[in-house]
């Protein structure tokens, strides 16, 4: 690492957790407004769970900057976590996608 950038790599990483929580989140909220005006309850099924993902999502992240703000020795998150995380990030990605071509679909 070079000088000024030295071990803010945790911290950035802390911050990327907070940001996938709130993209999490946009998606749920797309998700379940869709599922809402078209009555389609297996999307707003999706946008429920996205919304209790995101609030995991989000807490991982306050917990990792709080870690960090008492630890000088950054751990990485577990590998459960980041399985969940990505696992999340997909469900969120097909809940965005079919909440767009659902409304795009005549009939």
């Amino acid at each position: 690492m070079n000088g000024a950038d030295s071990g803010l790599q945790p911290q950035r990483t802390a911050l990327a957790w907070s940001r996938t929580g709130l993209a999490v989140f946009v998606n749920a909220l797309l998700a379940l407004r869709t599922g809402a005006q078209l009555g389609m309850t297996f999307v707003v099924t999706l946008g429920i769970v996205l919304l209790f993902a995101a609030a995991g999502i989000v807490a991982c992240g306050v917990w990792r900057q709080r870690y960090l703000a008492h630890s000088h020795a950054p751990i990485a998150p577990s590998v459960s976590m980041i399985r969940g995380v990505v696992i999340t990030r997909w469900l969120a990605c097909a809940a965005g996608l079919v909440s767009i071509l659902v409304t795009l679909v005549p009939g």
